[in-house]
């Protein structure tokens, strides 16, 4: 009882989301993530918000670390709650938190890049698999890089944030 034209919008929204591939008078199919592109996705995380961390260390504003520290009490606070909600609450907060890395770096190649890297849906997904000791980490790991990021460490933030996303990439192969 849908006119196509809703359809059509509905899966282009969908694919701009990367939740589908949408190819105009082909169809749609659901995007799956093979082992050989989640390793390929991640090794670049790992060598773009590394580098993005080193950046921000040295430029970083102390209001943007004091957002990401609000941003790290709205994570647990929603884990916490047993709200139905929580994932898409730690989701969304925690894409904030990366995008203040990336804008403190101040490279937007780099912001673009990252853009086109990072697949929300999979982030998400990731969150899905996450037992109460990989979130207690994540949050760990998210309160150390505020910490490396206040005392300007390039060296130690590059190493949290390396920490992060390969356990992350864990825990999303391990399920």
């Amino acid at each position: 009882g849908v006119s196509r034209t809703p359809v059509r919008e509905a899966l282009q929204k969908l694919a701009a989301t990367g939740l589908v591939d949408y190819t105009p008078n082909q169809g749609a199919r659901v995007v799956t993530w093979s082992r050989q592109a989640i390793d390929e996705i991640y090794a670049l995380r790992t060598l773009l918000e590394v580098y993005a961390a080193e950046q921000a260390a040295r430029r970083i504003s102390m209001a943007d670390t004091d957002e990401m520290d609000r941003l790290c009490t709205v994570m647990e606070d929603a884990f916490n709650s047993g709200r139905r909600d929580h994932i898409d609450v730690i989701s969304d907060a925690n894409r904030i938190f990366h995008e203040i890395i990336v804008k403190a770096a101040d490279s937007g190649r780099l912001a673009i890049t990252l853009r086109g890297l990072i697949e929300v849906p999979l982030v998400m997904r990731t969150y899905y698999h996450y037992g109460r000791e990989d979130m207690i980490r994540s949050f760990g790991h998210h309160r150390e890089l505020v910490a490396a990021l206040r005392a300007r460490q390039p060296e130690w933030a590059a190493s949290v944030m390396t920490s992060h996303i390969v356990a992350a990439r864990v825990v999303l192969l391990r399920n």
